[in-house]
């Protein structure tokens, strides 16, 4: 019989913490799952060391919640140490390196680092290929991943291929009512609203978050992302009541798991203000613009790119309620930004802030 050390307890407690980390993870419990991770990663380098392949399992795990948290750079740092540790233990192409390459590649899709994440991606879809076949239930999620790339660079068709072989293969090994297909009817969902076809879109994200819904519960953040792009799709067609309770439901999620001041928030904020705009209540319209306009400015610089929609949005709002001064200062601090950005020349200074065009919805990802 082995003896018990305490050295033995620790390491014990370090996996129990990681399988800890995960439920909570699932669970959509992020700051529970990053504080359980952090204490099995704070035990594997003390007892393995910072290097080890031991290690590098808690690395993922916690880099797992930074991904969802949103942190980029810590996941960043997080997902880099543990690939350069798997390949120095096992080499570049094997397949216990794919699934953190995949992870780095959706965060620098994030980042809109658009050719580091097709490199990414393309490897780790490559690897799974190989190994486990084409076919096989295990390149799902990597074909996914590479279809959000395509989809981001305009590359419609080949998103779409990416997608439809990723829906076959899960439907063939989990079944029509899976968990498991819920992101590749939900990426289809993206296509078809690209494209247009609000109706079909429509019903890929209603079949999306019905499934999510079941397995996660209904204040999980994978069904916020479903409840954004749902709301959006029924905002192209004109069914606002719809689009609001999508929105509202969304924004509650978003500010119990990341806060009310979070990029994340923003996103159904600014949607919120489109849809109570169309809907003329122009008091609730400027309202949640100018709530997701200072979040924005909170978390980039208020002469920051990302502003300017914002800034628009809420000029024109103000413009259409008679507040013409307040709408003034709007659209000359958006005017700054698009010289800042642009030459003075350029076509998007011309004719900046005198349309109230409703900027596309964008795929909440």
């Amino acid at each position: 019989m082995s003896e018990i050390t305490k050295e033995s307890i620790d390491i014990s407690a370090a996996d129990n913490f990681e399988n800890l980390s995960r439920a909570y993870f699932y669970l959509g419990q992020l700051e529970d799952a990053k504080h359980y991770a952090e204490l099995a990663l704070d035990i594997k380098q003390r007892y393995y060391g910072a290097r080890d392949i031991k290690t590098a399992s808690a690395l993922v795990s916690l880099g797992n919640v930074y991904l969802q948290l949103r942190d980029s750079k810590n996941a960043i740092d997080l997902y880099t140490l543990a690939l350069t540790i798997q390949e120095q233990h096992y080499g570049k192409d094997h397949i216990k390196t794919a699934a953190t390459l995949g992870n780095l590649g959706m965060i620098y899709t994030s980042l809109g680092k658009y050719e580091e994440s097709e490199e990414l991606n393309q490897r780790a879809l490559n690897i799974k290929e190989d190994y486990h076949g084409k076919d096989h239930v295990e390149t799902e999620s990597f074909l996914i991943n590479l279809g959000d790339v395509y989809f981001l660079t305009g590359k419609i068709k080949e998103a779409k291929v990416c997608y439809e072989r990723a829906l076959t293969i899960a439907e063939a090994y989990y079944g029509n009512d899976s968990f498991n297909i819920a992101p590749a009817l939900g990426s289809l969902g993206n296509i078809y609203a690209a494209s247009e076809d609000f109706i079909n879109a429509v019903e890929y994200y209603k079949k999306c978050l019905a499934i999510q819904e079941r397995y996660y519960g209904e204040e999980h953040f994978e069904c916020a992302k479903s409840l954004v792009n749902l709301g959006n799709a029924y905002y192209e067609l004109n069914q606002l009541e719809e689009a609001e309770v999508c929105n509202q439901r969304a924004l509650k999620i978003k500010e119990n798991l990341y806060g009310k001041c979070h990029l994340e928030t923003a996103i159904a904020l600014a949607n919120l203000g489109n849809i109570y705009d169309k809907l003329g209540e122009l008091e609730k319209a400027v309202d949640y613009s100018k709530q997701a306009l200072e979040i924005v400015k909170n978390n980039y610089g208020e002469y920051h790119i990302r502003c300017l929609h914002h800034l628009t949005d809420v000029g024109n709002l103000c413009q259409k309620l008679g507040n013409y001064s307040e709408a003034k200062a709007y659209f000359e601090q958006a005017l700054k930004i698009q010289e800042n950005y642009y030459n003075v020349d350029h076509v998007d200074v011309s004719i900046t802030t005198s349309s109230n065009q409703k900027n596309s919805p964008s795929p909440d990802f």
